[in-house]
């Protein structure tokens, strides 16, 4: 139920901020002057814009998010940490397959420098990912 309650939250947070840069009237809006700072942009392909586009995209992100709910349930043992890594990686993609059935492609909107536009789902999938990978060994059955 935990990892349930935590997967719906990444996925309000992440769906709330994408409504509010499609509300927004004045973007791009900088911290840093054309470095850093918010800039709407919609992302039709998968990670850092590979032209995939269509039914293809969502096909692999289903079988993705089913893949990672099946190994979750098979191979992590169950605590706090290991449900919010669980809340991060599958609300994350979630909230940016989403987008793909409501905007018909990814809404980002987060500009750091020359890096690729990203969204919150991006940044929770990756630390998600992230934390999965370095305390592995905390996280195994």
């Amino acid at each position: 139920m935990r990892v349930f309650i935590f997967t719906l939250s990444i996925l309000l947070v992440d769906q709330l901020s994408k409504q509010w840069v499609l509300a927004a009237d004045e973007l791009p809006w900088w911290l840093i002057d054309g470095q850093v700072g918010f800039r709407l942009s919609f992302n039709e392909g998968v990670a850092f814009s590979v032209p995939i586009t269509g039914w293809w995209v969502i096909s692999i992100n289903i079988l993705i998010i089913c893949g990672l709910l099946f190994y979750f349930s098979q191979y992590i043992k169950s605590s706090l940490f290991s449900h919010t890594v669980q809340a991060l990686v599958i609300g994350g993609a979630l909230g940016n397959l989403v987008d793909r059935f409501t905007e018909g492609a990814v809404v980002d909107f987060i500009q750091i420098y020359w890096y690729p536009i990203f969204n919150l789902a991006d940044m929770f999938v990756f630390v998600g990912v992230g934390l999965m990978v370095f305390f592995y060994k905390k996280l195994e059955v």
